[in-house]
């Protein structure tokens, strides 16, 4: 555990806040860290023990409540160790009969579900010297909509917040015959924005992407006027363009049709004009003759 401890600090990845194992009645075993306030006390009622999807009153198991039979991850809980949120992957231990004898289960704090910190996904996902976009990366569960992972849960994981999507708003993200499929929302208003406003509140853009069947999903979210910003600019550059040309066009019809009209305003004038000239020919002056051959200017 230790060299598994040592390698995961110096990968830089998330650490896992316990390990434990519980029998086949939810009661634990073992513990890593050990803490005696939860070896030999009975966990049956945790959703990672019997994975259905929901907490059961302590102290009023059922005798015919059966552990997992596969691998399952479990709804938000917190520590009865530490007093932070947490979310458990158990998986069954069988015996040579394939009977389920115990409970192996691993657990992560909300803030830190993802395998590595914040600063390893941002470069992909943040902002480049052409595109200034505030974009983030969550981990929401659709079976109860409670958000496990966020960066403000990230700095928040020692007070525990309980964040959760309103009804109406899971039921509008995760209809309930539209399940385990990719879905982009254009207006997402995130949860945590009734924590922290100031840096929350608004609309986003959010493409949400379920992680196999385990009800979870991967929200990446951008603010949608930022994400916009590039069409409502080219569309802006493209109105301005078309405004110009038709501007051009509408003054070059306008002198064309002012030319035409000024013509066709007027015809007495031309009329006019045109007798006058055929007058002035007509009272010309006839040229006088050419000399006769043999007169006296011919000598």
């Amino acid at each position: 555990r230790l060299q598994a401890i040592g390698s995961r600090a110096r990968s830089g990845r998330n650490p896992d806040a316990s390990w434990f194992v519980v029998d086949a009645k939810g009661f634990q075993r073992w513990r890593g860290p050990a803490n005696q306030d939860t070896i030999d006390q009975q966990w049956a009622h945790r959703d990672y023990f019997h994975g259905l999807g929901k907490e059961l009153p302590n102290g009023d198991i059922p005798d015919t409540l059966k552990p997992v039979n596969k691998p399952h991850l479990s709804l938000a809980f917190r520590s009865r160790a530490t007093g932070r949120a947490i979310v458990a992957y158990s998986v069954p231990i069988r015996d040579s009969e394939n009977s389920v004898i115990a409970i192996l289960a691993g657990t992560r704090e909300l803030g830190s579900v993802l395998s590595a910190p914040y600063a390893e996904y941002k470069p992909r996902l943040g902002s480049t010297p052409t595109q200034d976009v505030d974009r983030t990366i969550s981990i929401l569960d659709s079976r109860n909509g409670r958000l496990l992972d966020h960066p403000w849960l990230h700095t928040h994981i020692a007070t525990a917040p309980v964040v959760m999507l309103d009804r109406p708003t899971q039921a509008k993200l995760f209809p309930s015959d539209e399940k385990d499929i990719v879905r982009v929302h254009n207006d997402y208003s995130d949860p945590v924005s009734a924590h922290d406003a100031d840096t929350f509140l608004g609309h986003w853009l959010a493409a949400f992407s379920p992680v196999g069947d385990t009800g979870w999903y991967a929200v990446v979210q951008e603010r949608r006027d930022q994400a916009l910003q590039p069409i409502a600019a080219m569309r802006e550059n493209v109105l301005r363009t078309w405004l110009g040309a038709l501007t051009v066009s509408g003054l070059l019809l306008t002198l064309i049709w002012g030319f035409v009209l000024k013509t066709f305003s007027n015809p007495d004038q031309h009329a006019a004009g045109n007798t006058t000239d055929r007058q002035r020919l007509l009272n010309r002056p006839d040229p006088p003759p050419p000399p006769a051959e043999g007169g006296p200017d011919n000598a």
